[in-house]
Formats: structure tokens, C-alpha cells, sequence
């Protein structure tokens, strides 16, 4: 079929030179094909050179991230305890770390939805999952950050961290699948696997532990 076509082209192509322009110089045509659709193959390449590239892995962004969330952990229980690492400076690293990979998501939220629906269960299931979750992760960074709305944060980031950790530990683990991790959005090319799981259960453990807390220490 593709030679075919490919013959049909050049055919119409010399039937416009021969006839309907003859003396127009043919430094002035376009070439057919020029003009013609893409065919199909061409087309998914862009789209694909699009994606983010699955070689060159790096763990850049990550170290990047974390390290800052870090030291805000540190600045902010000093100025709230006055010490440099307490129980207070974990909470906050999680807190603040949650913050920043929620925004990294939600820089270009379609690129990350995209690439989120490739191993998360909910979200293959319900597409509109990976569109909220940005959202439950940086609001709860922030609300438990806050103590603030613990009740509320800290169930629905249990929820969503347990769901995204079954995920991943499926995903490349049981599966063996080579993917690039959502965790700091769909641009990256961070692979799945120890981060994204890492991620999760940090989230997992901050959210239990605020639950443990509003349960059994209340103010």
C-alpha cells in the first residue's frame, strides 16, 4: 500500500508539471509530498520525541529536591524548637517534601497525568485520578506542615500513598517494567522504581504517624 501511494503521488505530481504549470519556474514549486499529510509513522515519532527520553537517567532532580526540603526542615524547626534535628525536623522535611514534588507535578499537569496512568492503578482505572492527585499531595504537604485539617490530610494521603506504593512495587518489582517516575513530573527522566517507592512510603509514614498523634496524643 505504501508504494502504491508513494507511486500515486509522483504520478499527480507530474501531471501538475507537465500540464497545469508549464511555464512556471520549478524553483518555485513546492514539492508535493512537501504538502501532503504526514503519514502515520512520522507522526507518532513526533510524538513520541515528545515523552521523556527513557535513556540518560538521572537522579538530579531528586537529590535537588530533597536536599532543599531538607534544609527548610532544619531552618524551620530551629526557628519553631530552636534544635537542629528533632521529631519536629522529620515531620517537616516529609511535610516540605511533599510540597515541592506536588508543585513539580503541577507544573505541567497533563504531561504528568499521562505519564502517572502508565503504572497507577487508580489512575488507569479513573483517569481524573491523576489530575487530583497533585493537588492531595501538595494540600496535605501543606495542612500537615500547618497541623491543620489533620483529620482530614492525613486518611486521604494514607489512602492515596498506599494505592501509589501497590503501584510501583507492581510496576517494576512484579512486573519488571521500565518506566520513568511521575514523582517530579512527567518531564523527568527519573526512573521508576526506589524513589517513587520511597516517595510513597514516606507519605504512608508521615500520615500514620499525624493519625497515631490526633488518636492517642491529642492537645
Amino acid at each position: 500500500m505504501s508504494f502504491r501511494f508513494t507511486t500515486t503521488k509522483a504520478t499527480i505530481y507530474r501531471m501538475v508539471m507537465n500540464t497545469a504549470l508549464p511555464h512556471m519556474p520549478t524553483d518555485r514549486l513546492t514539492p508535493l509530498h512537501q504538502t501532503l499529510p504526514q503519514d502515520a509513522k512520522t507522526i507518532r515519532n513526533e510524538r513520541q520525541n515528545t515523552m521523556p527520553s527513557k535513556t540518560n537517567k538521572s537522579y538530579k532532580p531528586v537529590i535537588a529536591i530533597f536536599t532543599t526540603a531538607a534544609l527548610l526542615a532544619i531552618v524551620f524547626s530551629f526557628k519553631q524548637a530552636q534544635s537542629l534535628l528533632s521529631l519536629g525536623t522529620i515531620e517537616a522535611f516529609i511535610a516540605i517534601s511533599m510540597v515541592l514534588l506536588g508543585l513539580q507535578k503541577l507544573q505541567d499537569i497533563h504531561q504528568f497525568a499521562t505519564l502517572f496512568k502508565t503504572y497507577d492503578l487508580l489512575a488507569k482505572k479513573y483517569p481524573i485520578y491523576s489530575f487530583v492527585y497533585p493537588f492531595i499531595e501538595t494540600i496535605a504537604g501543606i495542612l500537615m506542615l500547618a497541623g491543620f485539617l489533620t483529620w482530614i490530610s492525613a486518611p486521604i494521603t494514607l489512602i492515596a500513598a498506599s494505592i501509589g506504593a501497590i503501584s510501583v512495587f507492581r510496576a517494576v518489582y512484579l512486573e519488571k517494567r521500565n518506566l520513568n517516575c511521575a514523582c517530579v513530573g512527567g518531564n523527568s527522566n527519573v526512573p521508576l522504581g526506589f524513589v517513587s517507592l520511597t516517595e510513597n512510603i514516606m507519605m504512608m509514614a508521615m500520615a500514620a504517624w499525624m493519625i497515631a498523634k490526633l488518636l492517642f496524643m491529642p492537645l
